[in-house]
């Protein structure tokens, strides 16, 4: 191994096996420039030994809570909030809340009172099923003039029968077809 393969294993020195341990051992005693490494990463160390058990303490609780809540608060109303969040935040108060939800009864009972005035008008009394009716009767007067015209249709197209064949003359289809712009 070279003396640099031999610094990288100095640094992992503690979680090496025996026998590595045996051969770093070796080549310390050899190399001097390796000796003074691993020395230097011991010292170190047991530096980080001796100083992790302790645990720092604040020198005043209370005063480093103070400090904390108050870069909390400092922080919080620097913090940009949202065009939604911003226009919705007019809702937090009482006032704004009782307000609309009078306004929202007040438009409520206008609606409903507005419905079921009682007017002479029977569109406005019978409301939906006046309109129910109308649209069903729509329908059927589509229908009828679908139907009629289909009829009409058909005994102008009747005229081509040829009497003795009892088939279409298809001159005359063309013709009928034509003026009637199928």
């Amino acid at each position: 191994m070279t003396c640099h393969e031999y610094e990288t294993a100095i640094y992992g020195y503690r979680e090496l096996s025996d026998t590595e341990k045996q051969n770093i051992q070796a080549h310390i005693q050899m190399c001097e420039a390796c000796k003074k490494l691993f020395s230097h990463v011991q010292q170190v160390h047991n530096l980080i030994l001796k100083v992790a058990p302790l645990v720092p303490q604040p020198s005043s609780p209370i005063s480093l809570t103070d400090k904390i809540m108050r870069e909390i608060k400092s922080n919080g109303a620097k913090t940009k909030r949202s065009f939604v969040y911003e226009s919705l935040a007019f809702f937090d108060f009482p006032f704004a809340r009782y307000t609309l939800a009078g306004v929202s009864t007040c438009l409520l009972l206008f609606f409903f009172f507005e419905i079921n005035s009682s007017t002479n008008d029977e569109s406005r009394v019978r409301g939906p099923l006046v309109s129910l009716q109308g649209a069903i009767i729509n329908s059927q007067s589509l229908k009828k003039e679908f139907a009629d015209r289909r009829e009409r249709k058909r005994v102008k197209l009747s005229d081509c029968k040829n009497p003795t064949s009892n088939n279409l003359d298809v001159a005359c289809l063309k013709g009928k077809i034509k003026k009637l712009n199928f």
